[in-house]
Order: structure tokens, then sequence, then C-alpha cells
């Protein structure tokens, strides 16, 4: 895992045996590509007319689709990509975002405080409610897992895409104890950048066995509970997309 922006997990990978940098983004359906990537690594563009629709429900047509093939992760092989070509608001050295689906036939850790990325064949235990959770059947293959906030618990979509801690719709923002914060913030998608409300929550958030004081919750109008790779950066996740099932754990910097 390179160095990042925004806590964001972002991952060298071949594609065609030419090397590129990924944003690996759970939350994302589709892997996108920009168009310097695209010409870089020798991709031809097939005409489209799908629009791509950021989480702020900006629209923007693509502009046209590249097949991306012989993707490795080390020496891991993923599923190959039909990627949507568009201008990203990427930093230098970044070539697009990596969906979920490009490992949905492996296990995937993310290691943050190690900055690792592993994938392998093979499984996590059945869900016991405490270490391994269950991944719950949402449209799109989206990977949610259950949270408890406020004594109360929800569903969650892991989005390793999103640099904040917490998202929280509506009906969440208005009903927790909370603190506004004063700083004014913004949320980048991929279409739009808006101007959000903050607030610390006052209770902790539970996931599985861990639990997170302190927790910065963002909200915009028509925003969907995510969790952030803000709120993940001290730990370690594992998802198992096939089986469904998530598995969090603390990890620590090498000494």
């Amino acid at each position: 895992m390179s160095p990042n922006y925004a806590a964001l997990p972002i991952v060298p990978v071949t594609i065609d045996g030419k090397s590129a940098a990924f944003v690996l983004d759970t939350g994302a359906e589709t892997t996108l590509i920009t168009p310097a990537a695209a010409g870089r690594l020798g991709l031809s563009l097939v005409a489209s007319d799908h629009k791509s629709y950021d989480a702020h429900g900006a629209v923007r047509r693509v502009l046209g689709i590249a097949s991306l093939k012989e993707i490795r992760l080390a020496d891991a092989p993923l599923r190959d990509q039909q990627a949507w070509c568009m201008d990203l608001p990427l930093p230098s050295g970044v070539d697009g975002l990596l969906s979920r689906d490009a490992f949905a036939d492996l296990v995937l850790a993310i290691d943050y405080p190690k900055r690792v990325v592993e994938v392998w064949k093979g499984e996590l235990p059945p869900p016991d409610g405490s270490r391994v959770l269950p991944v719950g059947v949402h449209s799109a293959n989206a990977v949610r897992i259950p949270l408890t906030l406020d004594g109360v618990e929800s569903w969650f979509m892991v989005d390793t895409g999103f640099g904040g801690q917490l998202l929280l719709d509506r009906e969440l923002i208005g009903r927790v104890r909370s603190q506004e914060v004063a700083q004014r913030r913004h949320s980048q998608g991929v279409n739009s950048r808006i101007e959000t409300q903050s607030r610390r929550l006052a209770d902790p958030v539970i996931i599985g066995t861990q639990s997170f004081a302190h927790v910065v919750a963002t909200h915009f109008p028509g925003a969907r509970n995510m969790i952030g790779s803000g709120l993940l950066q001290n730990h370690r996740i594992i998802i198992d997309q096939k089986r469904r099932r998530f598995a969090i754990e603390p990890s620590a910097k090498p000494s």
C-alpha cells in the first residue's frame, strides 16, 4: 500500500504487465480510470452512453470504456474489469479507482497502520457476531456490515474510498447525540465537491468487538450510511465478499 491522501489505500497493480496505481475503493460499484492512465497503458476506449453518478448525486457522461485485463496485485490475479474512463479528482500518480468487483473472488485484507494490502484464495470463519460479522445482502453486492450507534444497530457500507470516519443519513444524523464541529468541511465526489455538516458523536461507535470514541460524522443531503477509511486507520479489516463475511481487528505501525 503506497503513501496516500486522506487515509485512502492506494495500491500498486500491473495491467497486462504495465504498472499502475489505484485507490482501492470498496464503495465503488465500477472501476474508473483517468484518460491519461488509459493512454499510458495503451488501452483502447469503446464509445459509451454510460453516466457516472457520485455520492452527491452529481452526474457526468463517461468518455468511454476500457478493458483492463491481466490485473495483478503482487502475485495475485484479480478479476478483469470494464473500466469507465473519465477525468477524476485524484493526486498525481494515481490512475483511478479499483472497485470491489476486482476482489470478488478473493479474500481482501487491508492493514492500515502497516500499510499492507493482501489478497488470497480462502475464506473467513462463519460469522460469530464479534470477531467475524455478516455482510448484508444489498444491491450491487455492496459491503454492508452491522454497526451500533447510540445503542441501536444499523447497517453501514464499508467504503474505503471515503476518507472521512463516518457518513450518516438524515435519519441518523437527526437522532444521535452529537455536537457540531465548527470547522467547515467539504466532501469530494467523483463529479462534484460540496460543503458538508460535521458533528462529533457523544457516544462510541461499535463494530464487532471494536469501540471508536470521539468519532466525527459527516452529513449532506442524500447521504447514505458509510464507514470510511478515516475510522479504520488503526485497524486491519478483512473482507470475504464471496461468503459475505467481514472481520476487523486492531493493528499498529511496525516499531
